[in-house]
């Protein structure tokens, strides 16, 4: 089941059965953690399975699936949503537009639908995907999902199947060949303090110690030949006195033996901002960023 990628047309089984998909389902909605491919495939079965009762954006012509997300203890419209995220079908232009975040929970989330078009776009079955910033896990999920294989790390996992490493000591020895290393670093000063206070963490060094310790990291991958390198960063500019850093730039000039593939943008909401930075930024009179920066480098 996990070979199916999101963007694939989804079937429903000639044996599906209402109560049984229900029971399946329940658990997952009472854990949430469960909320895996699984789930949000069973889902969508359930939800083709049932539009043919009627307009599913009407409760009285669509009884059933409103019926069916009261069981399973989700409201309509929210399952609707996660559904319309989940299923999306791949962004078509560069720039990747989401009005909110998947998981507020965990600072620093990289959104699943953003993994998968980067797995989608830049990546085959059966690659193998790097990666040492692991974070919440969303590279071991989509890879699941998709039929990728990863390693993932973290300085301080959150999740058993993320190893704990620490990028200062180069790559895990046992690493093998990688396809695509997906590095999302913690943002520098943005995130000072949000993750620990070991100064080994990249959010607490120095800009100095933060590209010296970056730069080391892609040396180690342009001697292991890595085929290619997708960073995402924010530059740094309220948190560092609104003086302008634009890390990906810093990052270019560390790989002279590749070439970029592909540029994305990747705004985020206004929310980004509290009412006091806004204010603070119009006396200044300073234009306050708003996107992150996605960037695919190929070997040359």
């Amino acid at each position: 089941m996990n070979q199916l990628i999101p963007f694939t047309e989804i079937k429903v089984p000639l044996d599906w059965d209402y109560d049984e998909s229900v029971k399946k389902v329940q658990p997952m909605v009472r854990k949430w953690t469960d909320m895996s491919y699984e789930f949000f495939l069973e889902l969508k079965i359930a939800r083709k399975a049932l539009a043919k009762t009627g307009i599913m954006s009407d409760r009285t012509l669509c009884p059933t699936w409103y019926q069916y997300c009261a069981e399973i203890g989700i409201t309509n419209r929210h399952a609707n949503r996660l559904l319309a995220e989940y299923f999306s079908d791949p962004f078509i232009y560069n720039i990747w537009n989401m009005p909110k975040g998947d998981d507020e929970d965990h600072f620093g989330h990289f959104p699943y639908r953003f993994m998968r078009n980067l797995l989608y776009y830049h990546t085959q079955e059966n690659d193998f995907i790097y990666d040492p910033f692991a974070g919440s896990g969303v590279t071991i999920d989509v890879c699941d999902e998709m039929n990728r294989r990863y390693s993932c790390f973290d300085l301080i996992p959150q999740r058993e199947d993320i190893k704990k490493w620490d990028i200062a000591f180069g790559l895990p020895d046992d690493l093998p060949q990688v396809d695509l290393a997906f590095l999302d670093p913690p943002y520098w000063k943005q995130a000072e303090g949000k993750y620990s206070n070991e100064t080994n963490d990249l959010s607490n060094m120095s800009l100095d110690d933060f590209n010296n310790t970056m730069l080391n990291l892609l040396n180690e991958l342009a001697k292991k030949e890595v085929n290619k390198i997708a960073i995402v960063i924010q530059p740094t500019q309220y948190k560092n006195n609104f003086v302008w850093i634009d890390h990906i730039f810093a990052f270019a000039r560390m790989l002279p033996d590749y070439e970029i593939e592909m540029r994305y943008i990747l705004p985020y909401s206004t929310q980004q901002y509290n009412a006091q930075m806004v204010e603070r930024a119009k006396a200044e009179k300073k234009c306050l960023g708003l996107n992150r920066d996605l960037i695919v480098w190929n070997k040359k």
